[in-house]
């Protein structure tokens, strides 16, 4: 059993939907909770304990405007899929960030060197380069219920 465990923060109906132990399966529909809003999406792939998953592009299907009362469909998905694997009884987003390795910074790199471990965005490493940048992976929490698709957007925010 996998029940993830979710502070009281935000919306009290997402906190209640949190505190669950439901369990994934291929082409089964979920919500991922976040503070008031909710998003849905689709689970792709299930390896072990690390699954993906895709969210939807929700369609809005009422009139209402700006409401409490939403009502979606969900036939396209966003095409971004990404891991969320359970540890520490919660769920988390499997990522991965690049640092430079050594002494390496980023002046010291040669313009050549720069291109290939920061790519065309010279913010951040994106690419690793024997010698010069290494992966790490990361984990953010995140909180989601499986076997239901609900879209929600707080407009009080």
């Amino acid at each position: 059993m996998k029940k993830q465990k979710m502070k009281l923060e935000g919306s009290f109906f997402n906190y209640l939907m949190g505190n669950n132990a439901t369990l994934p399966a291929v082409g089964q529909g979920g919500t991922i909770l976040m503070y008031s809003d909710r998003h849905a999406f689709e689970v792709l792939e299930i390896k072990g304990d690390e699954i993906t998953i895709d969210e939807y592009i929700p369609e809005r299907t009422d009139n209402n405007g700006m409401s409490e009362s939403q009502s979606y469909k969900f036939e396209k998905l966003q095409g971004y899929p990404y891991v969320i694997v359970f540890r520490y009884n919660n769920w988390y987003i499997k990522g991965c960030q690049v640092n430079l390795t050594g002494d390496n910074t980023y002046s010291s790199l040669t313009p050549e060197q720069r291109l290939a471990v920061y790519g065309d965005e010279d913010i951040q490493p994106i690419n690793v380069v024997q010698g010069l940048s290494k992966a790490k992976a990361t984990y953010s929490k995140i909180n989601v219920i499986f076997g239901v698709k609900r879209h929600y957007y707080d407009y009080s925010f």
